[in-house]
């Protein structure tokens, strides 16, 4: 699952962009740290999840 599918299903929406959750920043680390944890069998079941992840890449994530 890619980091906008997953950012998708847990905003309860069937599709989207990544910028819609980003805006113009640069979300390339949080793609990475992303699939790492995905690989290591960690998964984002909440915004909350998503929302640590996004902090420790120095982002915020705009949730609608």
């Amino acid at each position: 699952m890619t980091l906008l599918d997953n950012l998708c299903q847990v905003n309860g929406q069937q599709g989207g962009t990544i910028h819609q959750f980003f805006g113009r920043k640069d979300w390339t680390n949080m793609s990475i740290a992303h699939e790492v944890c995905v690989k290591l069998g960690v998964q984002f079941y909440t915004r909350e999840h998503f929302d640590a992840l996004a902090g420790k890449c120095g982002l915020t994530i705009k949730w609608q």
